[in-house]
């Protein structure tokens, strides 16, 4: 925390986009975590892993890098959380009224006045709880499987104190897509390019890897 104090309650995740690898680890009495990853660059991030938690963390995730060798090296990333003082709740389905499968819908509550945006994922009963400060959140919806998103959904404001449940939120079969190709000057295909399609209006984001003729697809 800011005061110094140890989170003991903490999911730490690393993901390695060019490989779509995940690595999972918790952090100890201690506040400390370790993490075997391979070479290469990483994103790390953390969430709550108790669902009673009174803190999130607002920021984007930290990257780090190895080289792609067997050489030994170990890099710290240290994280700062935001101690919570509301929730906000709800509960997801696909558009059979079924929920998704665990952890793999998330949800994003950003705050447009502060910049911080705090997260969670829908369990396999399609509910959520988010630990937010209170504040003034625009709430949106990621999920794992392209085939789905999610309709844009109202601000909601908190009080100290207050949970807001949202309701529930039926996710909408994509119907559109983004496709297109990367290319140096010359004419000649990037085939190591990373493309992503923000939508400001729900702070959603969408990414893709272009394919071995520099042609991406994004749904």
């Amino acid at each position: 925390y800011t005061d110094g104090s140890l989170v003991t309650d903490a999911s730490v995740d690393a993901y390695q986009q060019s490989t779509g690898k995940n690595v999972h680890g918790e952090t100890n009495s201690s506040g400390v975590y370790t993490l075997s990853v391979t070479g290469g660059m990483w994103d790390v991030s953390i969430r709550p892993s108790s669902p009673t938690a009174k803190w999130n963390y607002g920021e984007p995730p930290r990257s780090v890098s190895f080289a792609s060798d067997t050489t030994a090296e170990t890099q710290t990333r240290d994280f700062t959380v935001t101690k919570a003082d509301a929730e906000v709740t709800g509960k997801v389905v696909l558009p059979d009224g079924s929920p998704p499968p665990a952890d793999v819908v998330y949800v994003n509550i950003y705050s447009s006045g502060s910049g911080a945006g705090f997260g969670g994922s829908v369990d396999a009963s399609g509910q959520f709880r988010v630990a937010v400060p209170a504040g003034t959140y625009t709430v949106s919806l990621w999920s794992n499987n392209k085939s789905f998103t999610a309709p844009i959904l109202p601000n909601v404001t908190i009080a100290t104190g207050e949970t807001k449940n949202v309701g529930t939120i039926t996710l909408i079969a994509v119907s559109k897509t983004i496709t297109g190709t990367v290319s140096y000057a010359d004419g000649r295909r990037v085939t190591d390019a990373s493309v992503g399609a923000f939508q400001k209006s729900t702070q959603r984001w969408i990414d893709g890897i272009v394919d071995s003729n520099g042609t991406y697809v994004i749904k």
